[in-house]
């Protein structure tokens, strides 16, 4: 059984297991205390609330209503509902343009074509969130059966695409 909790992260060293980038010494992160079974104990991983929201919405949601408070719960909430309606939504992580013509399309099993937009999909298991292969990026609403958030989400955990390439990922999502 899981725990919540939040805190002012102390240091700046703990990675979100969402984004996997850093959270900053004084920043509000949320706790998920969970059996650990690649060390047989309990661990709990970090995570920034929005990410939480995006990758972990079952989560997110459970804390909220134990009583957790957390800035901006409300909209928290709304990303959360999102993810729990459409749990594959929960999936969709970083958006790139592929290198080769060597991925399969998760979603319609077609071969990703060199420099075409793709979306790389996660699995959250034991804590961790597992890399699980790609999808087109016109594929989305096929894969997650809702485009609801889709570009939200990409935006957040792609920070390194500029707006010219989300504009192109939008179009492709799109269709």
């Amino acid at each position: 059984m899981a725990t919540y909790s939040t805190e002012i992260a102390a240091s700046g060293r703990a990675k979100c297991r969402g984004c996997e980038r850093s959270i900053a010494k004084g920043e509000l992160r949320l706790g998920e205390t969970l059996m650990n079974p690649r060390v047989d104990r309990e661990t709990t991983f970090w995570y920034h609330a929005l990410c939480a929201a995006y990758k972990r919405p079952d989560a997110i949601t459970t804390f909220l209503d134990e009583g957790g408070e957390l800035p901006e719960a409300e909209r928290l909430r709304e990303i959360a509902s999102v993810g729990e309606a459409h749990p594959r939504v929960a999936r969709l992580h970083i958006a790139h343009v592929s290198p080769s013509a060597r991925a399969t399309c998760r979603a319609c099993r077609e071969i990703i074509a060199r420099d075409d937009w793709r979306v790389s999909v996660v699995f959250f298991e034991d804590g961790y969130l597992n890399p699980a292969g790609y999808i087109h990026a016109g594929c989305v609403e096929a894969y997650a059966e809702t485009t609801e958030t889709a570009m939200d989400r990409m935006r957040h955990f792609s920070p390194d695409l500029s707006e010219s390439d989300l504009a192109g990922i939008a179009e492709a999502v799109a269709g």
